[in-house]
């Protein structure tokens, strides 16, 4: 982990597969048209949610917790938390625009379906 850690400071931004690794245990949600969702750290998947299943609004997924984080690999509970991402095709929302344009966007995604 420390490696992984030391190359994203070095790189001054981190590559995609030690993201996946620092992300711990996730779920991907595709919803179509380029659009998805990931959550990570979970300290567990629920049962039935597998590669391909399909889930309704409300359907539990998984848990939160701190998985992939260095709280983790220490193996403590400090800083559980749900890391939820808006995936927009092969980025995230937020990436490459500023805060308050990842907030306008995120208004619009979350209260004007």
């Amino acid at each position: 982990m420390d490696a992984w850690l030391d190359e994203a400071l070095a790189l001054r931004m981190t590559p995609g597969p030690i993201q996946n690794k620092l992300g711990g245990r996730q779920v991907w949600l595709d919803h179509g048209n380029g659009l998805g969702t990931r959550y990570l750290h979970l300290s567990g998947i629920a049962a039935g949610v597998t590669a391909g299943a399909t889930v309704k609004a409300g359907t539990v997924i998984g848990y939160a917790g701190n998985s992939g984080t260095p709280e983790a690999a220490a193996g403590t509970l400090a800083d559980v938390h749900l890391h939820v991402e808006v995936r927009v095709g092969n980025g995230f929302l937020g990436q490459w625009i500023s805060p308050i344009e990842t907030r306008r966007w995120l208004m619009r995604l979350l209260f004007n379906p």
